[in-house]
């Protein structure tokens, strides 16, 4: 299983937020499908469809950059 969240963080360093994605993966069939992406493998649907949830919840934060919309 796969959740995901998205927001921009504040560094406090004048330069604008910084983007983050935290990503948590749970079961062992999940998992090694990941350490596979990451090793070169081919994506696998699901995992295509991670990235396109990925991208919609970083074009879906609110006006203060801060939390992703309900």
């Amino acid at each position: 299983m796969y959740e995901s969240r998205a927001y921009d963080k504040d560094t406090g360093d004048g330069f604008g937020p910084d983007p983050v994605v935290v990503l948590v993966v749970t079961g062992t069939h999940d998992v090694s499908r990941l350490l596979s992406l990451f090793n070169g493998g081919s994506p696998l649907c699901e995992q295509l469809s991670l990235g396109k949830r990925l991208a919609r919840q970083r074009l879906d934060l609110n006006p203060q950059g801060k939390e992703p919309r309900p």
